[in-house]
Order: structure tokens, then sequence, then C-alpha cells
């Protein structure tokens, strides 16, 4: 699936399917396989194309292994991750932030808040937002996320930059000019070479 063969990840994921199928009823092992391969399933319709048929499978996949692990375990977090995903390619972004949204609390007690994954999340929701056209919404979850990357040492400058550069376009778009360009002289100041001021400058003539 990684390679993106996703008509022989279908392939094989649809045998493993039917061959754990028959050892349920006697290995209760059995059952948390069945939810992760009908995960891995939801995720390569979702890849294919499928987006019904995905949230489907991962409705399935994730009553399965709340019921086996619980509500609170943490591997239901993946599986909400994915669940958004469909949902933005299907175009339902309040559908998709309620996701997002759980995975961020799932995050937030496993790294905390000032973690890389739960910053990872806040630029989905602030992605989801952005594309629902709420933008008060998508400023707040790209700060977030863009101060917390800030904050933490192993982060890819070029990385941070990107995510100025969406925050400043995310202002125009709520018609905020001056957060815009003060978000671009921010990151001028900050990152200074001349791969990265050429960015500034390009963002800054938008603006």
């Amino acid at each position: 699936m990684n390679a993106k063969y996703y008509q022989q990840a279908f392939e094989h994921l649809t045998n493993a399917l039917k061959l754990n199928s028959t050892l349920l009823a006697k290995i209760e092992e059995t059952k948390q396989y069945h939810s992760h391969i009908l995960t891995l399933l939801g995720r390569c319709y979702m890849e294919g194309g499928n987006a019904n048929d995905a949230l489907k499978l991962l409705e399935k996949s994730l009553a399965m292994n709340k019921a086996i692990l619980g509500e609170e375990d943490f591997s239901n977090c993946s599986i909400h991750s994915i669940m958004a995903r469909v949902y933005i390619k299907k175009k339902m972004y309040k559908e998709a932030i309620q996701h997002l949204s759980t995975v961020w609390e799932f995050c937030e007690v496993k790294f905390g808040m000032k973690s890389k994954e739960t910053a990872r999340v806040f630029l989905e929701l602030a992605d989801a937002h952005d594309k629902n056209k709420e933008h008060e919404g998508a400023i707040e979850f790209q700060k977030r996320a863009f101060d917390t990357f800030k904050e933490l040492e192993d982060t890819d400058p070029d990385e941070l930059v990107q995510m100025a550069v969406k925050l400043g376009e995310m202002y125009i778009n709520a018609g905020n000019i001056d957060a815009a360009i003060s978000a671009m002289r921010n990151v001028s100041i900050l990152f200074n070479s001349a791969g990265r001021e050429s960015v500034f400058r390009c963002t800054r003539k938008r603006c």
C-alpha cells in the first residue's frame, strides 16, 4: 500500500480478511487482527477513490476495536484519523473535524499538548477548517501548530517557514492583511537565508 499498488494491496487484504474470518470463533486474538485488517482495507478503498465503502469498513473496524479494547484505547486514534481523511475526500468537513478533534484528544493524553504529534493534528484541523471556509478556526489551529513547532528543537526550519506562509495565506483569506504581513515578517526575521527569504518576498507580494 505504501508503494501505491492499491489493487494488489486490496487483493492481499481481502484474502487475509477471509482467512481471519474462519478463525474468529476459535481464537480470541484474531478479533484484534480482524479490526486491523478492516482498517487497512478501509484505507485501501480510500486511496483507490471509493470513499463510501471505505467509511463502511472503517466504521466496522472502529466498532470492533472499541468492543475489544475499549473506548479510550489509543489504537482507536488511527482509525479516527483515516476516517477524517475519508470525510475530507468527500468534502464533509464538519464530520472530518469531529474525528480530528477526537484524534487531538488522544494525542494530547498520550504525547502532551506541546508535542510534534499533537501539532500535526493541529495542522490537519487547520486544513479542514480552511477547506470549510471557517477562517477563524483555521487560523487558530495553524497558529497553534506553528507556535508548537517553533518551540521544538528538531523542527525543520523550512517546514516551519511553510507553516507560516500558510498562516499568512489564511489571514489573507480572512481579510486580515496586516496580520498576514506580520506573519511573514516574523518568519523573515527568524530565517533570513536566501532560499527562505525568497519565500517571504513571494508571499509579501501577494499581500
